[in-house]
């Protein structure tokens, strides 16, 4: 082969890094190719504890109200995607293993009453399942479904496609310094990876002790849903070398605001589920939560395939619980409400291989 096909090659296989570090600016897009395979790991950790809280029973203060408390979660998930198919930038068909899918809570209470801790471990019966993903353009969205058709379809309900973190690119090429709004729901696919992956506690017991002092409370599907408000604002930060190949640095900063009443849900938990132990019958008339987040952090960008490489980011976070609940025990008739403040931290990291 003579020096020119040879350069020619070079530039053709050259060709991704090279726009990346074209004069006009950086592209930062997502193109990974067909046929190929990503494995993602996503991990949440919350650390929370009770500031402040007011009990009454029937009206009057409870011994409660003095309480101290903390809570720690753990989640865990690990997929490998296999994109079937392109277009435009995103799977036309996407094929995903749930590796892993777990889930830890710790509890700890301390109060006049009661002074325990307890841990609850979650699990997913999608763990070992794999799913695909077809996009529709007639419902501009994705389909989802095992692949040979046969399985629970209560689970696929509320899973999304987008573990890519593409949410978070500039809308063109960029400059280092440059900055650009994210769209708040971007969120989500940071704080709940794959969607909602049907996590259920394997301990009765703790999920019934769980359920005592948090009946319905949801989770961060529930909490950082469409209607939250806020903004992201990312900042693209240049380009730096790693061992094996460039990536776009992008600095992100996310301010998160949002009410969430999940009475109805709650209720609905009471209703299918067991109650509290001792407790005869329960109706929960009100669960509202306020939550605010403050978060900072990192995505590099992998320049060469097109893709995300690496995400770490850490937030403070603050969340208000105020519920009234009717509750019959033994034979006495009590409605409790009760307002909780509790603040804390919440570190998210990805990473795609």
């Amino acid at each position: 082969m003579n020096k020119t096909p040879r350069l020619l090659l070079a530039t053709v296989l050259l060709c991704p890094v090279l726009l990346a570090f074209a004069p006009g600016g950086s592209k930062l897009v997502f193109a990974v190719g067909e046929g190929s395979t990503k494995t993602r790991t996503f991990t949440n950790v919350v650390e929370l504890h009770l500031d402040d809280m007011l009990t009454l029973m029937n009206g009057e203060e409870s011994p409660v109200t003095d309480s101290e408390m903390s809570v720690e979660s753990n989640l865990e998930i690990r997929v490998t995607d296999q994109f079937l198919s392109m277009r435009d930038g995103r799977p036309r068909k996407l094929r995903r293993s749930f590796d892993k899918v777990v889930q830890k809570s710790t509890v700890e209470v301390a109060n006049p009453m009661v002074d325990q801790s307890f841990d609850t471990h979650y699990s997913t019966s999608l763990e070992g399942e794999d799913v695909i993903f077809t996009w529709n353009p007639e419902k501009d969205a994705y389909d989802v479904a095992f692949p040979d058709e046969e399985g629970d379809e209560e689970l696929l309900i509320g899973l999304t496609e987008d573990m890519d973190l593409r949410s978070f690119l500039p809308p063109g090429e960029v400059a280092e310094g440059d900055e650009w709004a994210v769209d708040p729901e971007a969120l989500s696919g940071v704080l709940v990876p794959a969607g909602n992956v049907k996590l259920v506690p394997e301990d009765a017991r703790a999920a019934e002790m769980m359920g005592g002092m948090n009946t319905g409370m949801g989770d961060f599907a529930d909490w950082f849903s469409e209607d939250i408000e806020g903004s992201i604002k990312a900042r693209f930060e240049g380009v730096r070398e790693t061992d094996t190949f460039p990536v776009g640095v992008i600095a992100i900063h996310v301010e998160i605001t949002n009410a969430v009443d999940m009475t109805e849900d709650a209720q609905a938990q009471v209703e299918q589920g067991e109650l509290p132990p001792g407790v005869d019958e329960m109706e929960i008339s009100a669960l509202d939560l306020q939550l605010t987040l403050e978060s900072k952090g990192t995505l590099l960008w992998n320049l060469q395939e097109g893709c995300a490489h690496s995400l770490e980011m850490k937030g403070e976070f603050e969340l208000s619980v105020d519920s009234m609940l009717d509750l019959s025990m033994q034979g006495m008739q009590l409605e409790l409400e009760t307002s909780m403040d509790l603040s804390g931290t919440i570190t998210s990291t990805a990473r795609i291989e």
